[in-house]
């Protein structure tokens, strides 16, 4: 993805502004719902991961929100926060609203939002208060777990001085004696986890963490005989840089495996190790 300077100089100033909004980060539980009974949403309907776009002085930035019992935290390649301080403040129906704090009492909320429960779908508002004039309210959708993909990997042992962002789910096809099947690759900070479509024999998760090795990014299970390998994306002109992974078990090496939405079960769980 390329940006422009004006736009690139404009995401350092709104990042320098969000970061001096924002800062501290106290831990503590938040007070409760005002007006709630149980014909009403409550907080436990409503936890989990939200995904979108954070948008910011009209650039977007993928985001994912991730609401618990005691606290609200956002994750971005613009922003990394987490608030110890929630509030649940008004609930409607299918609706429920929520204030997040970093310092316990304060008079005005750091970011708030209202999430809105039809059916099997969720949603969520979001708006970082500090930064009202400078974003819109951005809304956000349930979906799989947080990944750790935003996390960015910064040994600099390449010696590029670059910043790599490896993480997250990865999704393609690898081709097993003939026929093909889909898979998604869940990287984190420490572990590596495989879900292979009508193969669920073959989901796992490995103890493992993404390394530099010969000028390469790459993770390596030397019990399952595992590996990977993360391929920058020669286009991406900002950090942190993207890519695809490539996967290589026993039996076969996948194509290139782009990021991909949240894993979320499509090709079912891991039952054994």
């Amino acid at each position: 993805m390329k940006h422009t300077v004006l736009r690139n100089i404009a995401a350092v100033i709104a990042s320098a502004a969000l970061l001096a909004a924002i800062t501290g980060c106290d831990t503590g539980i938040g007070g409760g719902v005002d007006n709630t009974s149980d014909a009403y949403t409550s907080p436990a309907d409503v936890y989990g991961t939200y995904w979108g776009n954070l948008k910011i002085m009209e650039q977007d930035y993928p985001m994912a929100l991730v609401i618990e019992e005691t606290s609200v935290s956002l994750y971005s390649d613009m922003m990394t926060k987490s608030y110890q301080y929630v509030t649940w403040v008004e609930a409607t129906g299918s609706q429920i609203s929520w204030e997040a704090r970093s310092v316990e009492g304060s008079s005005s909320a750091n970011v708030t939002g209202t999430v809105t429960v039809n059916g099997d779908t969720k949603t969520s508002t979001v708006l970082i208060t500090p930064m009202a004039s400078m974003m819109e309210e951005t809304t956000l959708t349930a979906g799989g777990d947080y990944d750790d993909r935003f996390l960015t990997f910064s040994d600099n042992t390449l010696n590029d001085g670059k910043n790599y962002a490896p993480y997250g789910t990865y999704k393609g096809s690898i081709s097993i004696k003939g026929s093909s099947y889909n898979i998604a690759l869940v990287v984190k900070e420490n572990s590596v986890s495989l879900y292979a479509e009508n193969m669920s024999n073959m989901n796992a998760e490995y103890v493992t963490a993404p390394y530099v090795e010969e000028s390469a990014i790459k993770f390596k299970n030397a019990e399952e005989n595992v590996t990977g390998t993360f391929i920058p994306d020669p286009s991406d002109d900002t950090e942190p840089v993207g890519g695809t992974w490539t996967v290589t078990l026993p039996m076969g090496t996948s194509e290139q495996l782009s990021l991909s939405n949240a894993y979320n079960g499509e090709y079912g769980w891991i039952t054994s190790q």
